[in-house]
């Protein structure tokens, strides 16, 4: 069953593995790992408290295993719990010292913290205990950054996925999500870009398209897209993909016109 739990997760399919985790429960309702991979089913499916819930679950019926906790303290990010989060990333890697994701979270942690040169340390750790799994990320400069983000602007627009009207003055680039800024609340800290939105699209003549969405402005977070390329030649897939994805999330999909 564990087994199959992970293809489903990896082929994308959280639905199917809930329900079998799920039914797996009902006969064997104190296995952790069934609780760990229940969590993680519900973190593909955005059901975040759910989550928090079953990984929790797993700590309580094994308190010696750091993954879990782990696990909390990224969902902790991602409904952006900066302090929690550092504790539980603290906590998996206080039981399990070798633990690669532990080190990888506490790495994020400080990031987003502000503490690129701490941050770098439990990357570089990640990586030497688990090197096919985790990277250190490449670093990019400002100018590299924008010349990227330019040209994947140029290209999502002549492809049609966004409108000639969000050009690149339509954008603020942030090196990480600010819960201050009101257009951010909510946001997961570990998101790559926001679209800010109102109901209906506007098309010419002044009609508006109710199953769809006008986007009057974007964000895009750098450090959070920067810690996905292992070099900096991945920048620009990783831009593309980060971008055409939020778009298409919206209802009324590729047909969005800004």
């Amino acid at each position: 069953m564990i087994e199959h739990l992970e293809y489903l997760l990896n082929e994308g399919e959280p639905e199917r593995a809930w329900n079998l985790c799920r039914r797996g429960l009902r006969r064997y309702p104190r296995d952790p790992d069934l609780w760990l991979f229940l969590g993680d089913s519900l973190v593909d499916s955005r059901r975040l408290v759910d989550a928090d819930k079953a990984f929790r679950k797993a700590v309580e019926l094994r308190p010696d295993w750091g993954i879990p906790l782990a696990k909390q303290a990224e969902v902790q990010l991602m409904e952006g719990n900066l302090e929690r989060a550092v504790r539980l990333a603290e906590e998996a890697h206080e039981l399990d010292r070798s633990l690669a994701h532990a080190s990888y979270l506490k790495g994020i942690c400080l990031e987003l913290a502000g503490q690129e040169d701490g941050s770098a340390f439990w990357y570089h750790r990640a990586h030497r205990l688990q090197p096919e799994q985790y990277f250190v990320p490449a670093r990019i400069s400002q100018q590299r950054f924008t010349a990227e983000f330019v040209d994947v602007l140029d290209g999502l627009r002549q492809q049609g996925i966004i409108g000639d009207g969000l050009d690149q003055g339509s954008w603020t680039v942030l090196d990480r999500v600010d819960p201050d800024n009101p257009d951010l609340a909510g946001v997961s800290l570990l998101s790559f870009c926001h679209l800010v939105k109102k109901p209906g699209s506007r098309r010419r003549g002044g009609r508006v398209r109710r199953d769809a969405a006008w986007v009057e402005r974007g964000y895009l977070f750098r450090r959070n897209n920067i810690r996905e390329c292992r070099t900096p030649d991945d920048l620009n897939m990783q831009l593309y993909v980060a971008i055409s994805d939020e778009f298409e999330s919206i209802p009324g999909g590729r047909t969005v016109v800004a």
